[in-house]
């Protein structure tokens, strides 16, 4: 049993807060460069994570974990409790002062304008990142992805996507609500998909797209303007809310394994 698994060995949680949790602790290996949680002390944590730029509330993710598997060694968590209240704290700060989300949103013209000047300029990883999170609303776990040649080697855990002779195949085993929705599996028929996979590959045998420390943070950082996932998906409901495009929104919902309650309660923003 490893330290994660026996954080919670008494625990009950869900299949999907299991992965939530995996996923927060491999986040956490990259920055302590695979130093067991166990084997550092708390301050030794809040040092290591201070620097790494990523959303507060990405990082609280990461704290829990920390917290709980230091619980588990009955090891003091004062000082990562405290930096995780700052963290807190400076979410509610920031939302709070952000009022002007609505100047943020942009349109779905200016999203794939600047989608497909990627591609015209050589930007292939980021091409079908956005590629992918604008026509299928994804979010930023599913764009995990391995480029392979063919589906002999697929597997039922990982994220894939290669190409055939007409289309681009992405298949999405690992995301946020996968435990209620299954495995997601996409068929796109885009040529200039089709040339910037293939390039990626060229002669290796499979490629990671996002090879990144923090995937979010590398996500973000390709989209337009920085916006990131969540408003770049906020930019392409609020339009088509606005022109009444339901049946649009409905099947975003699906690509994107949410309730469609969900979407307008969370995304829909008046514009």
């Amino acid at each position: 049993m490893n330290e994660l698994e026996q954080a919670f060995a008494n625990k009950e949680i869900s299949d999907n807060t299991k992965r939530n949790y995996k996923y927060a602790y491999n986040k956490l290996m990259n920055i302590t460069n695979n130093e067991l949680i166990s084997n550092l002390k708390d301050n030794q944590i809040v040092k290591l994570m201070k620097p790494v730029e990523i959303p507060p509330m990405s990082k609280n993710g990461m704290i829990s974990v920390a917290i709980n598997i230091l619980k588990a060694y009955n090891k003091p968590t004062t000082a990562i409790e405290k930096y995780r209240e700052q963290i807190i704290a400076e979410h509610y700060k920031n939302k709070k002062n952000d009022t002007t989300i609505t100047d943020k949103l942009v349109s779905i013209k200016q999203l794939k304008d600047y989608t497909k000047q990627l591609y015209k300029d050589g930007k292939y990883i980021d091409f079908i990142i956005n590629y992918i999170m604008i026509n299928y609303g994804v979010r930023n776990m599913d764009l995990d992805l391995i480029v392979v040649k063919d589906k002999s080697q697929l597997n039922e855990t990982d994220n894939f996507i290669y190409t055939t002779t007409k289309y681009v195949v992405v298949v999405i085993n690992k995301y946020k609500t996968a435990s209620t929705y299954g495995m997601k599996k996409f068929m796109v028929y885009n040529n200039d998909m089709i040339r910037a996979v293939n390039n990626l590959l060229g002669d290796n045998t499979e490629f990671k797209l996002i090879n990144a420390v923090d995937k979010d943070a590398y996500i973000q950082s390709r989209t337009l303007n920085n916006l990131g996932e969540t408003l770049v998906f906020k930019s392409i409901i609020a339009e088509l809310a606005k022109h009444n495009k339901i049946d649009k929104i409905k099947q975003l919902s699906k690509t994107r394994s949410s309730d469609v309650n969900t979407i307008f309660k969370d995304y829909h923003i008046q514009t």
